[in-house]
């Protein structure tokens, strides 16, 4: 050995250890640029480290704020569960009870990572604040809308479908704020999609009278909110194809459910034609084996190949007035 560098990594906590280069030649012996060099290499690894760490920490503290155990209300059953595709995500679901109704909410933030998941966050909190004792939903929503907008300077947005289940009635009052279409299963065994208007995301224009509309469920109907990450999952490449001025790596918008070119292949889209297909095989399912199910089909689509968005299923089966 002629000639040895060494830089020490550090952290909030102190020394991890050492990078330790040597060499044998003697016409090149290590010069004070390659200690710069080294010494950059570990400060960068160390900043990596810290940065890891800190995002770790900020899922743990995402994740705690979504409901594990959800309200013992008699007449409902629900579960829901959030697969984020970074450490951190932009999606979000709540729900919650208010007297003889419960409040539901599925949210999908513009953008992903650290900036998405604070505006989630934001979103969370508000429809707590904001929605027990309103008198409508629409009311709640635009509270919420106005908050979100007001000092938006990123112009960030979050589509949502937020919801009021009357337990005694089973009345439900839902507005969609440029969300996904929310699916009934009916107790017969048909499935579609809820009607009503489509108003804009929060967050996107501050001055809107949002509007809901009303559905009375029947006993043993269910319903199935999700973000579009279940319906926009891709699948991996399987037929290579040559796309006119299509870059490698370049992905287009294509209609969802087209099949999509990434890197010189063809990924199709789980769609909402599967969506559909899964749900007419869940009529007597209970709200968990319908989220797990779906999980699970999709995880089948999917394959190998790295998740695309952020995924969140709700779903909630009432089961009549207690």
């Amino acid at each position: 050995m002629r000639s040895l560098l060494a830089a020490p990594l550090l952290d909030s906590e102190g020394c991890l250890g050492m990078i330790v280069l040597s060499a044998k030649s003697r016409l090149h012996p290590f010069q004070e640029d390659d200690l710069e060099l080294l010494m950059a290499l570990a400060e960068e690894t160390a900043r990596r480290r810290l940065l890891d760490h800190e995002l770790d920490l900020a899922r743990d503290i995402q994740m705690a704020m979504l409901p594990k155990a959800f309200p013992h209300l008699g007449g409902i059953d629900v579960s829901a569960e959030l697969r984020p595709a970074r450490t951190v995500g932009g999606d979000l679901y709540d729900v919650m009870a208010d007297g003889e109704r419960v409040w539901l909410l599925v949210g999908d933030v513009s953008g992903k990572g650290v900036g998405a998941a604070l505006f989630m966050a934001v979103t969370k909190t508000l429809f707590r604040a904001i929605a027990p004792g309103s008198a409508s939903v629409a009311e709640a929503v635009g509270r919420m809308n106005r908050e979100l907008a007001r000092d938006n300077e990123r112009a960030m947005f979050v589509t949502a479908f937020a919801a009021r289940l009357d337990l005694a009635t089973g009345e439900l009052e839902y507005v969609n704020a440029g969300h996904n279409p929310t699916y009934r299963l009916e107790a017969g065994g048909a499935v579609a999609a809820l009607p009503g208007p489509v108003d804009p995301a929060l967050g996107a224009v501050e001055v809107h009278q949002y509007r809901s509309a009303r559905l009375p469920l029947a006993r043993g109907d269910a319903l199935l909110l999700y973000t579009d990450g279940v319906v926009e999952a891709r699948s991996a490449g399987t037929q290579a194809v040559e796309t006119p001025g299509l870059a490698a790596g370049r992905v287009v918008p294509v209609p969802s459910g087209a099949a999509v070119a990434v890197r010189g292949a063809v990924a199709e889209e789980f769609h909402t034609q599967r969506l559909e297909s899964y749900l007419k095989d869940c009529r007597d399912e209970t709200a968990e084996r319908i989220v797990q199910g779906l999980l699970e089909r999709l995880d089948e689509f999917v394959g190998d190949a790295p998740q695309y968005d952020d995924v969140t299923i709700l779903a909630l089966r009432w089961l009549g007035p207690s």
